[in-house]
């Protein structure tokens, strides 16, 4: 039969997942698992990965691509070698090293380095790149000089999320981007000034920036005479983040420890998980440039935490006004808050519903994005007794 080389092939969805697995054997010819066959092997894989051991250092494609691995070498020895659980152990602990991974920023400077969560934003100087020399010239590696000294450029002076994980490579970038756009996603939202100033571009993580900070446009008329002009414009404001020390203590004076401290944490329930989700929810609708789509996100956000389907005003704003706003605010602010979210709902149908675009009040519209910072601190404190979202909307409906 021959021996398997290190020559893999496979196809993949959509989604980047594999649809089936081959190996080219030395003297030719090649052994797979074809479509269907790799069904079985997803399953398998499916299964294993809810065993601590694989869910806390790896994945489910890491555990199919060794399934196949074990399975073709064991059909050319004609004998397995090892059982396969046994197998998986082994070459998951080859496999498992921990990783510092830095991601990096556009359009932040930062005055000194701070922790949220388990992510530090950091500034990388020229100590860090003389550091990262002293290992290249003192340890065997991979690079060629030419290799090294472009990396060294592209980190030098950029300030970038560092995250330390420990799993399987892909694993660990995937755990450390996921933790990193949470962490990146609670600075967003503690912004206000910043998010609400057309002069200010906030900040994006570099591996989910897609936002062009100039445009290009041509004009002419429809006069006989050429008219035909170009203009470059700045689309919302290009001013980066800028984030000193006092900035940083005003932030902290919104509860910003709070969150971060809780992201920390690793989810147990039903309830961390979702409000992981509502932090991530919140990153977008901070970063959204567009102010009357940022409206409909932040509505879609507050009906999210009470499980209300996108079904028209009433029902949404009611159970706002009778269940949330008298559970975060203290009785002499609760008209206020009403008005606020009144007048928001109102700018929300008008926009989605006849295209007309209501003037929005930059005072509400702070206050508005501030009652979400205090909405999600009080769900982080109930979390501590509170365990899933249905208990989490009864609580509101009760109290």
């Amino acid at each position: 039969m021959g021996e398997v080389s290190n020559l893999k092939r496979y196809n993949v969805d959509r989604f980047g997942r594999k649809l089936n697995y081959s190996q080219d054997l030395q003297n030719g010819g090649e052994i797979k698992f074809e479509n269907e066959d790799y069904k079985k092997v997803i399953e398998i894989a499916e299964e294993l990965i809810s065993i601590k051991e694989f869910k806390e250092f790896t994945d489910c494609d890491f555990i199919e691509e060794q399934i196949c691995l074990w399975s073709f070498n064991t059909y050319l020895e004609k004998k397995a070698k090892e059982e396969p659980i046994n197998y998986l152990r082994r070459v998951l602990y080859e496999n498992k090293k921990e990783h510092v991974f830095y991601f990096r920023t556009v359009g932040l400077h930062i005055e000194e380095n701070f922790f949220i969560g388990n992510s530090e934003l950091t500034y990388l100087d020229e100590s860090f790149i003389n550091s990262q020399k002293v290992k290249y010239k003192n340890y065997e590696n991979n690079f060629e000089g030419e290799t090294f000294e472009r990396l060294s450029k592209m980190l030098n002076n950029q300030v970038v999320f560092k995250y330390k994980t420990e799993g399987t490579s892909n694993f660990s970038n995937n755990i450390a981007k996921h933790n990193v756009r949470i962490s990146s996603s609670v600075l967003k939202m503690f912004l206000l000034k910043e998010i609400d100033d057309p002069n200010t571009r906030l900040f994006d993580l570099e591996f989910g920036s897609y936002v062009i900070p100039y445009y290009s446009s041509f004009s002419e008329t429809t006069s006989n005479k050429f008219d035909l002009r170009s203009n470059l414009s700045s689309n919302f404001g290009a001013k980066p983040t800028e984030i000193t020390a006092k900035r940083y203590s005003e932030i902290k004076k919104l509860g910003f420890d709070l969150v971060s401290n809780y992201i920390k944490k690793s989810p147990k329930s039903e309830l961390d998980f979702f409000i992981r989700e509502l932090i991530i929810s919140a990153g977008r609708y901070s970063s959204q440039l567009d102010p009357y789509e940022k409206n409909v996100m932040m509505v879609a956000w507050f009906e999210k935490i009470v499980n209300i389907e996108n079904k028209g005003r009433s029902k949404g704003l009611s159970k706002m006004k009778k269940n949330i706003i008298p559970n975060i605010v203290s009785e002499n602010e609760i008209n206020l808050l009403e008005n606020i979210f009144i007048t928001q709902y109102k700018i929300r149908d008008s926009y989605l519903h006849n295209g007309i675009e209501l003037r929005l009040d930059d005072d509400l519209f702070y206050r508005f994005h501030y009652v979400a910072i205090i909405l999600l601190k009080k769900i982080i404190i109930l979390s501590e007794t509170i365990k899933t979202k249905a208990e989490l909307i009864e609580f509101f409906e009760k109290n």
